[in-house]
Parts: structure tokens; sequence; C-alpha cells
């Protein structure tokens, strides 16, 4: 579908956010007998009203749904275990349900232009986003494409002799046929397909061989083809993971998982005016759904529920996720969660445990799947340490030294790596290719997705190459607050520091929450209490010589 057009879409964004916040007005915080309420919603309400006039309208919509939190998926359809996985059916993409994407990684060997060897890692991932819940669309008259906004996201890591690397960003991709987008999808019983601009995915009906296509000019062109070994078939190359690896997620994230590991890797790669052909590769292919709920999952202890907005994990909620691809054409895929207050987010040792952890070996024409388990020390099976880390921006477009950053983990060591059948724990060191692989989602959030070699030290198992995924490391507040200037501002993330080329510092003045009545009255006469407030605290700035003549001051009125 290609709907070049722009069509008006705030009324229905804004409909949509009230149903929202009337689900989640229903639920009572038990601390204070109060109904929960969605943070900012205001601003929330503000940037849906001025949809239709924004420069920016699909990364406006994505943020606004990522600061819904939990309620962020409301009424769209969900998976579950009461309706099996079936395939091929189930992989292509459910446009009813929420995030869903398909990821390809890959570690690849090739030959440059002059003959040159060149070890490149290729990332890829095309992200479905539906905007709306069913009942807004309906009312809207959309049809399925329309209540989606698509992404691609993609990153190239050159290994150096240095170690340091070198990593190339594709420009960003956001496609939404409401606003002049262009996306494409297969429906079950198709050849698989998902085209999100000029990227895509396409395949047969089981999706493998899979061609991987990107093209952002003469930045990157990529044309790789992706297939499973030969031992065995497009049927048996995947594997569900999930709760019991059943292939689905629980409450309150509730969705489905599954991967194709040791996938083949052919093609070609251009980027920086180079033309790459690959000699040999390997790598990873996922699909996920992974849906917000408002709900929780039955707890053990009765009366005890994890209240939305109040309990969620505050201020980091991420983890550090890895396939190795072995020599031996074992894979180990494993997580390694970081949660919780840690006031700078970089715990230096994650638990390793069983309900995410998989070792993979090709047997007699199909995947043996061990989910790793070890009653011992239930539901602990390793631990990950991480060995060495970068303080990397947020904000991976910004060219000026202002940006706020992240602690990344950018080196790891896993150690007593088990499953109770085994004789022996796999151990050993997972080295970057990269001292940065960052780069920002459609709503501008942070994720790294790096090249790495692993290198056992347990002598009982093999060396290999994969990936290591680390997202959740931004603080989340830090995250907000950016998130709420560009709601209120305009202003994309990065875009100070590129502008600003003088040698203070722009200032951000946050007023704080302010009456409707005083918003509208700035608006409208670009006058009243709103603008003397602003007018004090520039005379205040000037008498402490804190602004210059070029010093660029940006004003959001955010708590």
């Amino acid at each position: 579908m290609n709907i070049t057009q722009s069509k008006p879409v705030s009324g229905t964004i804004l409909k949509y956010l009230e149903s929202v916040n009337t689900a989640v007005n229903k639920i009572t915080d038990p601390a204070t007998g109060e109904a929960v309420q969605i943070p900012n919603y205001e601003v929330l309400q503000r940037a849906a009203r001025g949809l239709d006039e924004s420069s920016y309208p699909s990364q406006t919509a994505l943020i606004i749904q990522r600061l819904l939190g939990r309620g962020a998926s409301f009424d769209m359809e969900t998976a579950g275990p009461e309706q099996p996985l079936s395939f091929p059916k189930d992989h292509h993409l459910h446009p009813k349900m929420g995030p869903e994407w398909h990821y390809l990684s890959c570690d690849l060997n090739t030959k440059g232009p002059n003959g040159e060897s060149q070890r490149i890692g290729v990332m890829i991932w095309l992200q479905k986003n539906r905007i709306v819940g069913t009942t807004a669309q309906t009312e809207a008259n959309w049809s399925d494409e329309e209540s989606l906004i698509c992404a691609s996201k993609v990153t190239v890591v050159m290994k150096t002799d240095n170690g340091k690397g070198r990593l190339i960003r594709r420009n960003r991709n956001l496609q939404w046929p409401l606003k002049g987008g262009h996306i494409a999808y297969s429906k079950p019983g198709e050849n698989f397909r998902f085209v999100c601009g000029p990227d895509s995915f396409s395949g047969s009906k089981n999706v493998l061989p899979l061609r991987a296509q990107v093209n952002d000019g003469d930045r990157m062109r990529l044309d790789l083809v992706a297939d499973c070994q030969d031992a065995l078939t497009p049927e048996t190359a995947f594997f569900l993971r999930g709760v019991n690896g059943c292939g689905f997620t629980e409450l309150p994230a509730p969705g489905f998982e599954y991967g194709w590991p040791q996938i083949k890797v052919s093609g070609t790669v251009m980027v920086e005016g180079k033309t790459y052909q690959v000699e040999s590769g390997l790598g990873w292919i996922d699909h996920q759904n992974l849906n917000g709920s408002l709900e929780n999952p039955p707890q053990q202890t009765p009366g005890y529920d994890s209240i939305p907005f109040v309990d969620d994990g505050q201020p980091f909620l991420g983890w550090c996720w890895m396939y190795l691809n072995l020599a031996n054409k074992d894979t180990l895929m494993t997580i390694g969660l970081n949660v919780g207050p840690n006031p700078i987010g970089l715990s230096p040792q994650l638990p390793i445990i069983s309900t995410s952890s998989y070792y993979t070996s090709i047997k007699e024409g199909k995947l043996d799947v061990t989910i790793l388990s070890n009653p011992e020390k239930p539901p602990l099976v390793g631990e990950m340490k991480i060995t060495n880390f970068q303080v990397l921006p947020t904000i991976t477009n910004a060219s000026g030294p202002y940006p706020p950053n992240a602690l990344i983990p950018n080196g790891w060591t896993l150690t007593n790596v088990k499953d109770h059948s085994w004789a022996h724990a796999l151990a050993g060191n997972v080295t970057a290719w990269s001292d940065d692989a960052t780069f920002n989602a459609e709503d501008w959030s942070l994720a790294s997705e790096m090249p790495v070699d692993f290198t056992d030290t347990s002598g009982q198992f093999a060396n290999g190459t994969g990936y290591a995924e680390v997202i959740g490391y931004e603080n989340s507040f830090s995250f907000q607050q950016r998130a709420l200037v560009f709601l209120e501002t305009g202003v994309l993330p990065g875009a100070i520091p590129e502008v600003s080329l003088a040698a203070t510092k722009p200032i951000l003045v946050k007023l704080g929450k302010k009456p409707r009545s005083h918003i509208t009255q700035l608006r409208e006469n670009f006058d009243g209490p709103i603008m003397d407030k602003i007018s004090d605290i520039l005379k205040g700035l000037e008498a402490e010589g804190k602004v210059e003549d070029d010093t660029q001051i940006v004003i959001a009125m955010v708590k």
C-alpha cells in the first residue's frame, strides 16, 4: 500500500489517548487509595492535537506511545497460549497486535574492492508499531496499514585492527501511510514480505531463504541472503522461546518470540563508497511481538499486584541479550537483566536465569533445544559479568558536547553457565568489535547491537561469533525529560547541540505545570503570566552573565 497524500490523524490519536487514560484511571494505587494517573498526560494531549501540523508526525506519535508505558498496547489484540502458534501463518506480521519486529544480524567475512579482507557486522531491524487500538481504528475508518508506523534500524560495524571499530548508522527511516509513507507486508498463504520504504525483507512462505535489502543512498546499500544450514530445512530451522519453550511471553508483557540460529549469510555490503563481497557469514533471525498490558499475571502472594506507572522498573529496566553461534554449529542464547534503583545503572554482575537461556544443537535434521535449568540454584543457571563499558551519548546523532550520556556495557564474561544435564559448565569471554554500536530507535530510545567474538575458557565448548544487544541502560527519567522537551518544543533530540555553535551550553528553561488558560494566552498573544516568568528568568541569567548573543534558549513546560 502506498499513500502519498497526508491525512488528518490528531482527532483519532486524541480519542485513543482518552480511552487509554480512562482505563488507567480505573486502577487504584493501594498506597494512596487514588486512581492511577498517566504522568504528563496533558503534554501528551497537546502533542497529539498538534500532530497534523508537526514536522515530525511519526516520531511525535511514537514518543507519545512510548510515554504511555504499559498502556501503549491498550485495545490491541495479543497473542497467548490459548491459540498456539501455527507456521508458516505466524511468520507474517500481525497488524492488529502491538510492537512486532523481524531482525537479522550477522558476522561477515568479506573481500573489499581491492581484494582486502574485512570483517563486517550487520544488524537490520524492521519493526511495525500499531499506533491506535482497534476501536479507535474502526471509528476512524482506518485500514490496518494506516494504523501502523513502520521503522527500519540498521547498523554496520567494520572491525579494525586497533579494536575500536567503525560504526555506520542508517539514516532514520520511518513510514506512516497516513503521512505519505510506504509499507507493505504479506498475508498468510503468501511468500513472506515486510517492506518499510526502501528497505525490505522477502522470502518464501517459510521465510527462508530470506533476502534483506537496505537502500540508504550513498551511505549504505545492503543486499544479503540468509538461509539455514544444509542439515536443516526452512520448516525446522527455528525454535520457540517464551515460557517453557511454548513461544509465548507472560503478562504484563504478553507476546511471542522465536528465532533462527546458525544462519548462513551471503551477498554484498556497500558502505563508505566501497562494495564488499561476502565470502562467508553466520547470523541470527528473530521474530518477536511484545505488547504492554495493564493487566498483571496471577500472583503467588494474594493481594499483591504490580501497579502500572507506580511499580514500573525505575530508573532502569534493561538487559544484555546475546546469541553466540559456536564453531561446532551449536548456539547459546542468553540474557542478563538490569532492573531496579541502581543510581548509575551499571550492575557489574547480572544473573542468568533459566527461563530465558537456550542452547541449541543440530541433530537428525532438526534443532535440539535445551532450556537451561539448575535445580540446585533455581532459577539461576549462570552469571554474566560486565568487563568493559563505554560512556556514550544517548542521542546518537548529536555532534555537540552536551548530550546526556549513558554507561553502555561493551564487554562480558560468562561464568558457570550450566544445564543440570551437562557434565561441564560453559565459560568464556565475549569481546566487542567496536567502541560503539549504539543507535536511536524510532521513539528515540537508546539501543546497542554489537557484533562480538566468543572465546571459550572452559575447554569443553567451542569459540564463536554473535551479537550482544544492550537496551534500557539510559536512566528512564533522563529519557522522559528529553522526550517531553521534544513534544513541547518540536525540536528533534540532538538538534540543539548540532545547531548551537556558541561556546556556551544551550539553556533549557523548565517552567513546570501551568494552567491551560495561561498556555492559551501565551500561544495566542505571546504574553501573559508565562511570558512574564520567562522574561524574569532571562533577566536573571543575563545579570549572572550566562547569556551571550548566540545563546540558544529552549523553553519547556514540564514537571
